[in-house]
């Protein structure tokens, strides 16, 4: 029964505006530059370490990161997920896409007051689906090939340093807020 007490989230949604604004800062920015910083330049990092070791790692990174003890194991599973998802794709994108997703509809949840019960056996059903699909689509993916990998290569790497000091900034000043 410890995970039973789940936090209540306090969001100043109370208007169309509030909810577009916070779909930026809570949904869109923290997509991009976390999947920069950890499955961008983490991930890269620790590519020579092997798959399963860079998995993982930035999972476990990632986990931290959120600072969350209900939601670690979630947070370790899905940033597994997405680091797989980056190494089947050899780009960060679909992990963006993926984390966007994710944030947004928490965010909808709350925004339009859906109840939500962590122990529901719908939910539970419908996190062991998605879970599955995603699974299906990470192991079936395939990777292009790319000609110009050279030129892709240099246009990632500022991108990659930007996203890490926009993610510790974000970092920072969430700890601050708190």
């Amino acid at each position: 029964m410890l995970f039973r007490s789940v936090p209540k989230q306090n969001l100043p949604l109370n208007s169309v505006f509030d909810y577009i604004i916070l779909t930026v800062f809570i949904c869109i920015i923290p997509a991009v530059f976390e999947e920069a910083a950890f499955r961008g330049m983490i991930q890269g990092f620790l590519k020579n370490c092997g798959a399963l070791v860079s998995f993982i790692a930035v999972g476990l990174c990632f986990a931290f990161y959120h600072l969350s003890l209900f939601s670690f194991v979630y947070q370790l599973i899905f940033g597994i997920i997405l680091a797989v998802l980056r190494e089947k794709s050899g780009s960060v994108i679909p992990g963006v896409i993926a984390h966007f997703l994710n944030n947004f509809i928490n965010l909808s949840l709350i925004y339009f007051q859906v109840p939500f019960d962590f122990y529901s056996p719908l939910y539970i059903s419908l996190g062991v689906i998605v879970t599955i699909v995603v699974t299906l689509f990470i192991i079936f993916y395939r990777k292009k090939k790319r000609q110009n990998a050279v030129s892709i290569k240099i246009f990632w790497l500022p991108f990659g340093a930007v996203g890490t000091v926009f993610a510790g900034l974000i970092a920072i000043l969430t700890a601050v807020v708190k």
